[in-house]
């Protein structure tokens, strides 16, 4: 699992903008690591183990970018809820203070 930090998501951004930049979003169009500039990271493969970066023959890899709005998708819902949860209980808060 990925550890949320400033420096993992500078590296998911890289990795996304590495990817993007080289056209790597299909199979057809996959590119090696070295092509992107790119070195087997911890998030290079969280990215691979979640099916976000795929690999079209040996070596080569392309963005999946269906899967990736999937796990951004994901982040946002685990974000949203405890930020949903805070919110109630202040509005609880606010609401039994005036009785």
């Amino acid at each position: 699992m990925i550890v949320h930090n400033g420096h993992t998501a500078r590296e998911r951004h890289r990795v996304i903008r590495a990817m993007r930049g080289a056209g790597a979003v299909s199979a057809e169009r996959a590119r090696s690591l070295e092509q992107l500039g790119l070195h087997d990271s911890r998030v290079f493969r969280s990215y691979r183990d979640r099916d976000i970066v795929r690999e079209a023959k040996s070596g080569s890899f392309y963005l999946d970018e269906e899967a990736l709005r999937e796990f951004q998708r994901m982040l946002w819902r685990w974000l949203l809820v405890p930020v949903m949860a805070i919110m109630a209980l202040v509005v609880y808060a606010i609401v039994r203070s005036f009785h």
